[in-house]
Protein backbone atom coordinates (compact mmCIF):
# COMPACT_ATOMS: atom_id res chain seq x y z
CA UNK A 1 0.00 0.00 0.00
CA UNK A 2 1.26 3.48 -0.79
CA UNK A 3 -0.07 6.85 0.31
CA UNK A 4 0.94 9.99 -1.56
CA UNK A 5 0.97 13.17 0.52
CA UNK A 6 2.46 16.63 0.67
CA UNK A 7 4.69 16.19 3.69
CA UNK A 8 3.49 18.10 6.70
CA UNK A 9 4.98 17.53 10.15
CA UNK A 10 1.55 17.86 11.77
CA UNK A 11 -0.68 14.81 11.65
CA UNK A 12 1.77 12.58 9.78
CA UNK A 13 3.61 11.15 12.80
CA UNK A 14 1.06 8.34 13.33
CA UNK A 15 1.36 7.32 9.68
CA UNK A 16 5.17 7.37 9.75
CA UNK A 17 5.11 4.95 12.69
CA UNK A 18 3.26 2.32 10.65
CA UNK A 19 5.62 0.24 8.58
CA UNK A 20 3.20 -1.74 6.45
CA UNK A 21 2.83 0.88 3.74
CA UNK A 22 4.97 3.29 1.81
CA UNK A 23 4.60 7.00 2.54
CA UNK A 24 5.43 8.86 -0.66
CA UNK A 25 6.10 12.58 -0.67
CA UNK A 26 4.62 14.25 -3.72
CA UNK A 27 4.17 17.99 -4.11
CA UNK A 28 2.40 19.00 -7.33
CA UNK A 29 3.74 22.54 -7.00
CA UNK A 30 7.41 21.54 -7.02
CA UNK A 31 7.24 18.31 -9.03
CA UNK A 32 9.09 17.99 -12.32
CA UNK A 33 7.17 17.19 -15.50
CA UNK A 34 8.38 13.60 -15.29
CA UNK A 35 7.17 13.28 -11.68
CA UNK A 36 3.80 14.80 -12.63
CA UNK A 37 3.46 12.39 -15.53
CA UNK A 38 4.22 9.40 -13.28
CA UNK A 39 1.85 10.60 -10.57
CA UNK A 40 -1.01 11.10 -13.03
CA UNK A 41 -0.90 7.33 -13.53
CA UNK A 42 -1.99 7.11 -9.88
CA UNK A 43 -4.34 10.11 -9.87
CA UNK A 44 -5.32 11.59 -13.24
CA UNK A 45 -6.33 14.84 -11.50
CA UNK A 46 -2.77 15.26 -10.20
CA UNK A 47 -3.97 16.24 -6.74
CA UNK A 48 -2.97 14.85 -3.35
CA UNK A 49 -3.64 12.88 -1.27
CA UNK A 50 -3.96 9.55 -3.03
CA UNK A 51 -3.90 6.05 -1.62
CA UNK A 52 -3.05 2.85 -3.48
CA UNK A 53 -4.26 -0.11 -1.43
CA UNK A 54 -2.46 -3.45 -1.28
CA UNK A 55 -5.25 -4.80 -3.51
CA UNK A 56 -4.42 -2.16 -6.14
CA UNK A 57 -7.48 0.02 -5.55
CA UNK A 58 -6.87 3.76 -5.75
CA UNK A 59 -8.55 6.37 -3.54
CA UNK A 60 -8.18 10.07 -4.30
CA UNK A 61 -10.63 11.69 -1.87
CA UNK A 62 -9.17 12.79 1.45
CA UNK A 63 -12.24 11.90 3.53
CA UNK A 64 -12.45 8.41 2.02
CA UNK A 65 -8.74 7.86 2.69
CA UNK A 66 -9.14 8.97 6.32
CA UNK A 67 -12.08 6.62 6.86
CA UNK A 68 -10.27 3.73 5.17
CA UNK A 69 -7.13 4.19 7.29
CA UNK A 70 -9.15 4.68 10.48
CA UNK A 71 -11.01 1.43 9.90
CA UNK A 72 -7.85 -0.43 8.88
CA UNK A 73 -5.87 0.82 11.87
CA UNK A 74 -8.34 0.96 14.73
CA UNK A 75 -5.94 2.99 16.86
CA UNK A 76 -6.64 5.99 14.62
CA UNK A 77 -10.33 5.95 15.59
CA UNK A 78 -11.58 8.17 18.41
CA UNK A 79 -12.82 6.59 21.63
CA UNK A 80 -16.30 5.28 20.92
CA UNK A 81 -17.62 6.68 24.20
CA UNK A 82 -17.00 10.18 22.82
CA UNK A 83 -18.24 9.48 19.29
CA UNK A 84 -21.79 10.64 20.02
CA UNK A 85 -20.49 14.14 20.80
CA UNK A 86 -19.48 14.60 17.16
CA UNK A 87 -23.06 14.15 15.97
CA UNK A 88 -24.72 16.69 18.28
Amino acid sequence: MAIFVIMNPHGISELKAMDDFELVEYNPYTATEEERSEYKKVNPHGTVPALVTSEGDIMIEGAAICLYLAQLYEKLLPDLQYEAQYYK
